[in-house]
């Protein structure tokens, strides 16, 4: 009741606003609308969290048309179209993937949804004073990203979060469109860019680099540069340092286990997510003198990865007897 109450009052006043005064009053709630993305990080329910994204978006995109270069909006963009398509958009994707079905629409969803996180990055980098092109040219050289955003970037969270999803988001555009060369020449860039994240705040987002990682080598194959050995070193370190982040379990399922059809490890990592599955369902129901399960469920900002990392779960397990 009470956001439903806060996007009235947006609305209303983006509605009797003129533009000089929109520009004065926007300016506290482009602060309030970047601090309330992480609000969505502590949802329990997946149907509540995929219910609610887009408007959230469409709210912030009316709040942007009138106040177009805030970084706080235009970072809330990048961000949420990123989580949108991954959180969202892949996990729907995933029983077309698992069929191997030729035109998915929530395939296309994704590629729409990432694209435009790009397109709003494009825009807080030029705001920032660089522009894309700028990122290709030092890439060339050996840390040229890293020293690049160093001197134009500060390393606070709103930075740090506008690359990293940009990063997330045009490295999703390439695995989702493997066969389009010109984009595929952008994944050093994207790396780059994701390095200059983790090595300023390792612990970006209770254990986003290492899912990053994890999937960047075991994603590809040798010949083409990748490592799934290593993917899979990084994702049970990830694991054990974040245990309470269930997605990086699901993702060591689908980017290592299953493809090198290791049922030994499926196996292990089923028989936890059940245990979880079971505990999260307990724990979105009220029930008089209830105390959360801390030492399996953590704190709060790890539930976008529970649910999410469920959902994708429950399809992986629909469709196991065809993955093995």
């Amino acid at each position: 009741m009470f956001k439903s109450c806060v996007k009235f009052f947006l609305l209303l006043i983006l509605i009797s606003c003129s533009s000089m005064r929109n520009k004065v009053v926007l300016g506290p709630f482009s602060d309030v609308l970047y601090e309330a993305s992480f609000m969505s990080e502590e949802e329990i329910n997946y149907a509540n969290f995929k219910q609610g994204t887009m408007p959230s978006l469409k709210l912030a995109e009316a709040i942007w048309s009138l106040k177009r270069e805030d970084p706080e909006i235009l970072v809330t963009l990048i961000k949420g179209y990123t989580a949108c398509a991954f959180l969202i958009n892949e996990t729907d994707y995933l029983a077309d993937k698992f069929t191997e079905a030729e035109d998915s629409q929530e395939k296309m969803q994704a590629i729409y949804n990432y694209s435009q996180a790009v397109q709003y990055g494009m825009l807080f980098f030029k705001g920032q004073g660089f522009e894309l092109d700028d990122l290709i040219k030092v890439s060339k050289n050996k840390d040229g990203i890293i020293d690049f955003l160093n001197a134009q970037l500060g390393n606070n969270t709103r930075d740090l979060e506008g690359v990293m999803y940009f990063a997330q988001a045009l490295s999703a555009l390439i695995n989702l469109q493997k066969d389009d060369m010109k984009l595929v020449a952008y994944a050093p860039l994207a790396k780059d860019m994701y390095d200059w994240v983790c090595k300023n705040k390792p612990d970006m987002n209770l254990g986003a680099c290492g899912m990053y990682y994890g999937a960047y080598e075991a994603s590809r194959p040798k010949m083409l540069g990748g490592n799934p050995e290593l993917g899979k070193e990084i994702f049970k370190k990830t694991i054990e340092k974040y245990p309470h982040n269930w997605l990086a379990r699901v993702m060591y399922m689908e980017h290592y286990l299953i493809p090198n059809g290791d049922k030994e490890g499926y196996r292990a990592e089923k028989k936890f997510l059940n245990e979880a599955r079971a505990k999260m369902k307990k724990e979105k129901k009220w029930e008089p003198t209830k105390t959360p399960d801390k030492s399996l469920l953590g704190d709060k900002k790890y539930r976008i990865y529970q649910i999410v990392a469920i959902e994708k779960f429950n399809l992986i397990e629909k469709f196991e007897k065809n993955l093995f």
